[in-house]
């Protein structure tokens, strides 16, 4: 619980991710795959932070308020 502790202290989302590739070998085909792979799921976690921040911001008082 430890990314969720510091959420609910600090009031600042954050992300993390973990990519473990499963079955790995150190060949042409599983570099080139895990390559890309890694890419696409690099994407769609900065994707997610940017809607978490998005969202985030939508939350604040407008300034003067």
């Amino acid at each position: 619980d430890g990314l969720m502790r510091v959420q609910l202290d600090t009031e600042v989302p954050v992300m993390s991710a973990v990519l473990t590739p499963r079955d790995f070998h150190e060949h042409e085909d599983h570099l080139k795959f895990f390559r890309e792979h890694f890419v696409k799921k690099g994407t769609e976690v900065a994707d997610a932070c940017l809607r978490t921040m998005a969202q985030y911001k939508a939350l604040e008082p407008a300034h003067g308020d």
